[in-house]
């Protein structure tokens, strides 16, 4: 299985509520409810009910990963309509984001996927 983010993933929050948001993350990933065997296949095409149709997938080396991976989940949020009318998020949505960014990137890259999708909640709930 995939391990879950370590207490130490070099997270550094200022805030308590993105400290919560972090600790959610962790929470879900340790009720395995967001972990995957590591022999699943990483194949958009071979996931079973993939949840974005129209998109490119591409590997990328990146010197700021987080904020490739946040700009990233940033426009699937709005292309996809990831906010409710009113500017309220839609949760359903987001998670079904944040398993699809685990399911399809490397396992070492968990930390920072969970990392910029708090940012991205942080963001949001702002903007709101």
């Amino acid at each position: 299985m995939v391990p879950i983010i370590p207490e130490s993933c070099g997270c550094s929050y200022s805030c308590p509520e993105e400290e919560a948001l972090l600790e959610m993350a962790r929470e879900a990933l340790a009720s395995r409810r967001l972990s995957f065997d590591e022999d699943e296949s990483c194949s958009v095409l071979a996931m079973v009910g993939f949840p974005f149709k129209d998109c490119l997938v591409l590997a990328v080396e990146s010197e700021n990963p987080k904020m490739d991976f946040l700009h990233s989940m940033e426009q699937m949020t709005k292309a996809y309509n990831g906010l409710k009318p009113g500017g309220e998020m839609d949760w359903g949505f987001l998670e079904d984001l944040l398993t699809w960014f685990l399911r399809i990137n490397n396992m070492k890259n968990q930390d920072v996927i969970v990392a910029a999708f708090v940012d991205l909640c942080l963001l949001l709930s702002s903007s709101s």
